[in-house]
């Protein structure tokens, strides 16, 4: 089966698209070849080939599991549009992104106070520095039991005379949930 954060993109991307869809009076379930390549034309300035690849795939998901037509999603047309858009833009329309190291870190919390947001925000952004965490790997929107499940809390850490141990209860390389 589909692991849950791949099946909440998935949804959010058949979201995206049926809004699109919407907007642009075309009719999104099941997805057409030609409304599929409008759709990946539409993003050529916003997604990287590769992203689009993603973003596809997950729509093909949404198809089989709500029981559409997939047939759209093998397009040799659909495909080769994809191919000549990396060869004409690149593997990336944005610039990569620059790592956190310990100069930005100390620029990004030099101006925190000891208030208790700011020692909140301090610690966590230095826990997340020193674990190598990526963001969504200690950060929310909304505190669901998905999240409280996913996410460290104060519970998850533990101190010792000399130490102190963070449990993540769950990570991309911890998807069984076994703890890292």
């Amino acid at each position: 089966g589909l692991s849950p954060t791949y099946r909440k993109n998935a949804d959010n991307t058949a979201s995206h698209y049926r809004q699109w869809c919407l907007i642009n009076n075309k009719t999104p379930f099941p997805a057409s070849e030609s409304c599929l390549m409008d759709y990946v034309a539409a993003h050529v300035s916003q997604w990287s080939p590769s992203s689009m690849r993603t973003k596809l795939t997950q729509l093909h998901s949404f198809h089989v599991d709500c029981k559409y037509d997939p047939t759209a999603f093998g397009s040799k047309l659909l495909k080769r549009m994809i191919d000549g858009i990396k060869r004409v833009h690149g593997r990336q329309t944005q610039p990569p992104r620059k790592h956190v190291t310990f100069d930005i870190l100390n620029i990004a919390i030099y101006n925190l106070t000891n208030s208790y947001d700011d020692l909140s925000l301090k610690t966590a952004l230095c826990v997340a520095f020193a674990g190598f965490l990526r963001p969504q790997d200690f950060t929310y929107t909304s505190w669901t039991p998905r999240e409280q499940l996913s996410k460290p809390t104060r519970s998850s850490i533990h101190f010792h005379h000399d130490h102190a141990t963070l449990r993540i209860p769950y990570s991309k390389t911890d998807q069984e949930r076994k703890g890292t």
